[in-house]
C-alpha cells in the first residue's frame, strides 16, 4: 500500500470500516511510515472539529436556483420514434437469424452427442467384459446378479 492510498483510508481505518485485509495492510503500512502515522494522529482532532462546526443554512431560494441550473444544463431529450413496422421488421429478422443459427448448430451438437454416446458404449462394453472375467485381485470369477 502506498501513502496516497493509506491517507485516503485513514478515517475509515479509525472507524473500523475496512475489510480485514485492508486493516492488515493499513497496520503494516502505518508501522513503517512515519508521515502516515502522524497524519493518523491528526484525524480524530479533525473529525471533532468538523463535527462541532455549525451546518450553514442555504440562502433564500437556493433550491429553486439549483433546480433551474440543473434543468438548464441538462441536454434536451431527443425525440426518436420507432414505428411499429420497424419494430416488427426487427423482430422478424431476429427470429429468422435465430432459426438459421439453430439449424446450423443443431447438427453439430448431434454429432458431438453421438460421439459421446459411442464412447460411453465402448466404456460400458469394456466394463462388462472386465466384470465377466475374473477378479484381478483374487483370480476367481466375479458373479453379478446371479450370472
Amino acid at each position: 500500500m502506498n501513502c496516497k492510498n493509506a491517507q485516503s483510508l485513514l478515517s475509515a481505518y479509525l472507524d473500523e470500516e475496512l475489510t480485514g485485509a485492508e486493516m492488515f495492510e493499513m497496520r503494516s503500512h502505518l508501522a513503517t511510515c512515519e508521515p502516515c502515522s502522524q497524519e493518523l494522529r491528526c484525524v480524530p482532532g479533525l473529525k471533532r472539529l468538523l463535527g462541532s462546526a455549525p451546518v450553514p443554512e442555504p440562502s433564500e431560494g437556493f433550491e429553486e436556483r439549483l433546480v433551474c441550473r440543473v434543468l438548464a444544463a441538462a441536454p434536451a431529450p431527443t425525440e426518436r420514434r420507432i414505428s411499429i413496422v420497424a419494430l416488427a421488421a426487427i423482430a422478424a429478422a431476429s427470429m429468422l437469424v435465430t432459426m438459421l443459427l439453430l439449424n446450423v448448430v443443431k447438427p453439430a451438437q448431434a454429432s458431438v452427442v453421438s460421439d459421446r454416446d459411442d464412447m460411453a458404449m465402448q466404456m460400458m462394453r469394456r466394463d462388462r467384459a472386465f466384470a465377466a472375467s475374473s477378479d484381478p485381485l483374487s483370480g476367481s470369477p466375479v458373479m453379478f446378479g446371479g450370472r
